[in-house]
């Protein structure tokens, strides 16, 4: 039921993302696009083959939804200017 919820809510983050415009917009498509997957084509995939399908089907929605959450926070990271630590460049 965790997983569940967790792809829900990040489909929803993602749609949110997309309908607000801010942010890294394709970070938020890859969310959306990776609780599609899980729950319609992951789901169906099984009931279709009779539940003999390995354990790949579940591997390339979970690469999907890790390739969002690394998006974003690399668009959020890169976006803050926090790449030189935070640190004044000189202190008078």
């Amino acid at each position: 039921m965790q997983e569940l919820t967790t792809l829900l809510g990040s489909a929803l983050f993602g749609v949110a993302i997309l309908r607000a415009g801010v942010g890294p917009l394709k970070g938020g498509a890859w969310l959306l696009i990776a609780g599609v997957i899980t729950e319609v084509g992951a789901i169906a995939a099984m009931v279709v083959s009779g539940f003999t399908l390995g354990q790949w089907v579940w591997t390339v929605p979970t690469v999907v939804f890790v390739l969002g959450w690394v998006w974003l926070g690399y668009g959020l990271w890169s976006a803050s200017g926090a790449s030189d630590g935070g640190r004044p460049s000189r202190v008078s």
